[in-house]
Parts: structure tokens; C-alpha cells; sequence
């Protein structure tokens, strides 16, 4: 499954992911960032996906939006 179709049409957080993809990408490749760091950040991003998949209350698009922002914070 891919990552459009795990989040649906959501254009911002497609936006957000993509980020997150091309900066992981640059910082693996930098070795700013171990392989095992960057499974641990991919995980997350499934996680997160999930999330918001399921996501039936404020409390989890609150999560998501936490979720995603630390993500961004650690690449």
C-alpha cells in the first residue's frame, strides 16, 4: 500500500510526508542519519499514517499533528 493511499486525499499531509521523505532521503545519504535511525522514522510515519486512517476524533488529529511535526524536527 502506498503512502497516498494509506493517507487518503489529504493533500497537506501528502505535502508533509513528501517533505519528510526528501529531507530523510538527503540526511541518509549525507550520513547525517544512521540506516537504523531512518527505519525508526519510517516506522513512525506508518504509525502516524494509521492514525490518521483511523482517525475519528480531534484527540488523534491532534496526535498526528504532533506525530508529524516531531518527525519533522528530527531530519
Amino acid at each position: 500500500m502506498s503512502i497516498t493511499e494509506l493517507l487518503g486525499h489529504e493533500d497537506e499531509t501528502i505535502k508533509k510526508y513528501g517533505e519528510i521523505l526528501q529531507e530523510l532521503e538527503t540526511e541518509l545519504k549525507a550520513g547525517n542519519l544512521s540506516e537504523e535511525e531512518a527505519v525508526e522514522i519510517l516506522e513512525d510515519m506508518k504509525v502516524t499514517g494509521e492514525l490518521i486512517e483511523n482517525n475519528n476524533s480531534m484527540e488523534n488529529a491532534a496526535l498526528v499533528r504532533s506525530a508529524i511535526d516531531v518527525l519533522l524536527k528530527l531530519i
